[in-house]
């Protein structure tokens, strides 16, 4: 058991991307906290970060923990949620950064209700040359927020979300759920099973950057567009069942199910396959009733460019 002897662990995942994850630790001793103690999981590096680790648990910055044989992302995620006694816990990847303030946000709000279990925040997507590809905010708050699991899925289904890395989990809450290792859609099906029956706080700030390096190999490039589909398919079928069990009424059900069609649509649009076009068409998932006019010619566009083969 790794004992953090703070308020929150922040936990660092990384393997082999010492220049990024410099910057993911510097973003965490500048955020000004005095209420955490930072962690890195080291995912059997061979690229200096072992020497780089070194020096700083021997300055008394950060305390490493390190795997002789790789765990992949989600098994060292997992590791953390099995392995570290904390309150409070943050996990980052070793490409992301917060911004200063971060942490000291994200724990005044957390204690301010004992049902929360997770708080997220607004982020940047960057690339490598940390300039901002896109901001990932939401119109409806601008005040910190304390949801009900009820409101936080009405909202995410209307474009509210965070992301996992940055976001802070209380510790208690997960219980037995872990990040899937085989999903494409971990992180939000975690978050989604901890929320259940719980509280979700927002801060609508952005105060993380989540990271896209240009050379990162990420799950989709590995997938065909099919089994890209299949995972989508997935996490639809997740969100549907959550709704039905956990009864949170006919609204939420229908708007899972338009989110649910708006996703696919931008799917059809762009598949490579008549397969995979009437796949979509077939759908469980894919309501007609939610299309527009527009939409509809959209569609037969499509059909049109796979018959010319374009």
């Amino acid at each position: 058991m790794i004992i953090c002897n703070k308020k929150l662990a922040v936990c660092i995942l990384t393997h082999n991307r010492i220049g990024l994850l410099k910057k993911t630790i510097n973003s965490v001793l500048n955020s000004y906290s005095k209420d955490h103690e930072i962690f890195v999981f080291n995912d059997n590096s061979t690229d200096g970060t072992n020497d780089y680790l070194q020096s700083l648990e021997n300055s008394g910055l950060i305390h490493e923990i390190r795997h002789e044989k790789g765990l992949g992302q989600w098994g060292n995620a997992n590791f953390v949620l099995e392995n570290v006694s904390a309150k409070y816990c943050i996990i980052l990847h070793d490409d992301d950064t917060i911004e200063p303030g971060h942490i000291g946000e994200v724990l005044k709000l957390v204690e301010m209700d004992s049902k929360i279990a997770a708080v997220g925040t607004f982020y940047n997507m960057i690339d490598m040359q940390n300039k901002i590809m896109k901001s990932v905010t939401y119109p409806d708050f601008r005040d910190p927020a304390i949801l009900t699991d009820k409101d936080f899925f009405y909202h995410q289904m209307r474009g509210l979300g965070f992301t996992w890395s940055g976001s802070l989990i209380v510790m208690d809450k997960i219980k037995d759920f872990r990040f899937m290792t085989n999903s494409y859609f971990a992180d939000a099906i975690f978050l989604a099973n901890i929320i259940v029956g719980n509280k979700v706080g927002i801060i609508p700030r952005i105060t993380v950057n989540y990271r896209i390096p240009f050379n990162r190999v990420s799950e989709t490039d590995k997938m065909d567009f099919g089994e890209y589909l299949n995972e989508w398919f997935f996490i639809f079928g997740i969100y549907r069942d959550l709704i039905i069990r956990n009864n949170y009424g006919k609204e939420l059900a229908k708007m899972h199910r338009k989110a649910c069609t708006k996703t696919l649509f931008g799917l059809l649009v762009s598949c490579p396959s008549f397969k995979i076009y009437f796949k979509i068409l077939n759908s469980e998932f894919f309501i007609f009733t939610s299309l527009s006019f527009k939409n509809w010619l959209q569609i037969g566009y499509k059909f049109m460019k796979l018959c010319i083969g374009k």
